[in-house]
């Protein structure tokens, strides 16, 4: 992986974030502000990543959560 500043890294970070919750407002409407704003203190891309995966499939909000909860 090429060097990213952390100009880039803090974008990504945040373009990561933005899409986890944008596909769980998508699938189920509102997102709970507390699994926002846990979603949003994360600082790992690689498991912002595995969590866009998982919003696309996991069967509900709170199951979601629960996933967030294990982390």
């Amino acid at each position: 992986m090429p060097f990213m500043t952390s100009f880039e890294i803090d974008g990504r970070l945040k373009s990561s974030r933005e899409s986890v919750i944008a596909v769980l407002e998508t699938r189920f409407g509102s997102v709970p502000d507390a699994c926002q704003e846990q979603v949003n203190r994360l600082e790992d891309l690689t498991l912002l990543q595995q969590l866009l995966k998982q919003a696309v499939t996991v069967a509900s909000i709170a199951a979601f959560e629960e996933i967030l909860a294990d982390i």
